[in-house]
């Protein structure tokens, strides 16, 4: 990983709110994350929520039929995949219908590029106003759906509310 300044973290979060509400994205729509830890993991985590879309965090490490079940089970609006052969597994399971964005790579295939979408969208909008609709967004509601790993059956989400995220985040720090 390289270093990244706090300042273009932002910038490229408030490039991908402004995507995904071009996109169609609305509170409650689902995003489903197949990738590893990276800054730009993180910059789509925080844009989703920041948008009122519900997280659904997937490691590229799980059994592809555990990434095809969650695949079909969150019915995701839009899928971040961390590459073009984990796009093409997510797209497959359900039946092309998301939008998938490739993070990494410039094999994207029919999907589309993280860093063409971060390229050709500006942050346009007033940060304020952003942050200021993320403030209201209700405690209560939905923020992310964990998966668990289990051995024995199928997978099963773990929702998180925006409250226990916020709780949970206080206790850490």
């Amino acid at each position: 990983y390289s270093d990244v300044r706090y300042e273009d973290l932002e910038k490229s979060v408030l490039r991908l709110v402004n995507y995904l509400g071009s996109a169609g994205l609305a509170p409650g729509d689902r995003v489903l994350l197949v990738a590893g830890n990276s800054p730009e993991w993180m910059a789509v985590c925080a844009a989703s929520l920041l948008s009122g879309a519900i997280v659904v965090p997937a490691a590229t490490s799980s059994r592809p039929e555990t990434i095809a079940f969650i695949s079909r089970d969150s019915s995701p609006s839009v899928v971040f995949a961390e590459d073009a052969a984990v796009a093409r597994s997510v797209s497959a399971a359900c039946c092309g219908r998301p939008r998938v964005i490739v993070m990494n790579g410039n094999d994207a295939g029919k999907a589309e590029s993280l860093g063409d979408i971060l390229k050709n969208t500006s942050p346009h909008g007033d940060p304020e106003s952003i942050y200021g609709k993320a403030a209201e967004l209700q405690p209560e509601k939905r923020a992310v759906i964990f998966y668990t790993a289990l051995d024995t059956g199928r997978p099963r989400g773990a929702v998180f509310s925006h409250g226990t995220l916020l709780t949970t985040l206080s206790q850490v720090s």
